[in-house]
């Protein structure tokens, strides 16, 4: 007969998991506030740049005037925030050209950010969240679109376009 000698299994003893380890950036949220009332928008941003508990900078300038009456407020990675920033304010400024210096109405700006982000996301996503905050005054005495004192507007766009 062959004995065999089997060491007594200590309970007590745990096998240590390994942890998985991942590189991924954490990055501290950036803050983007507004309020809309009767005949104004107001917005404010916090203009920190910071990784774990590291700040980078304090005075990152996440507001992007589009026009006299359109504010763009835009958090997210740095990279992606500069870039889509401005790739909204040239194109809209573009626009503005090609249809002879007639300015976009906010809903309009709001639905081409929506637009670009929608799109961007089956391409090469802007990891950005965006305020679009505009008033518009009417373009003549005869136009009913907007009230006769001007109508401010605010809208939120998520990175994956939903407006």
């Amino acid at each position: 007969q062959k004995k065999t000698h089997k060491t007594p299994t200590n309970p007590t003893k745990k096998k240590k998991k390994k942890k998985k380890r991942t590189n991924k950036k954490r990055t501290m949220a950036s803050t983007i506030i507004a309020f809309k009332g009767d005949g104004f928008v107001m917005v404010a941003s916090a203009g920190t740049e910071a990784m774990y508990y590291i700040k980078f900078k304090d005075d990152q300038d996440t507001i992007t005037e589009i026009d006299s009456n359109k504010l763009l407020a835009v958090s997210g990675e740095n990279g992606d925030r500069v870039n889509f920033s401005e790739y909204i304010k040239a194109n809209i400024q573009l626009n503005r050209i090609r249809s002879h210096n007639r300015r976009q109405s906010t809903p309009a700006a709001a639905n081409f950010v929506r637009e670009t982000l929608a799109y961007a996301l089956r391409r090469g996503p802007y990891q950005v969240q965006v305020m679009i905050a505009g008033y518009d005054l009417p373009l003549s005495e005869h136009d009913d679109t907007v009230p006769a004192g001007g109508q401010g507007h605010l809208y939120y766009c998520d990175y994956l376009g939903t407006l």
